[in-house]
């Protein structure tokens, strides 16, 4: 038996939620797919600025997250810093 499946007969709880993420048909999961985008966009900005390098076509071809305002917010700001 897999991992996983041991995992999910044992916490079918998390293994619901697993499948409503993977789905990403709830405001929940959207959302933390979304999270999940700016995560991934907030460490390149921080490489960027540790590292001195521009991650141009990184910005220009990541799937932003465009579903909730603070998300967008926190997206727009970082745009901003990079134009500076």
């Amino acid at each position: 038996m897999k991992a996983a499946e041991i995992f999910a007969a044992q916490q079918p709880e998390m293994k619901k939620l697993f499948d409503e993420y993977e789905a990403n048909t709830t405001q929940e999961a959207k959302f933390v797919h979304d999270c999940d985008k700016l995560d991934m966009l907030i460490q390149a900005w921080i490489y960027e600025q540790q590292q001195g390098v521009k991650l141009d076509q990184f910005f220009e071809h990541c799937d932003l997250p465009k579903s909730f305002d603070v998300l967008i917010q926190v997206r727009k700001e970082i745009e901003k810093s990079r134009a500076k």
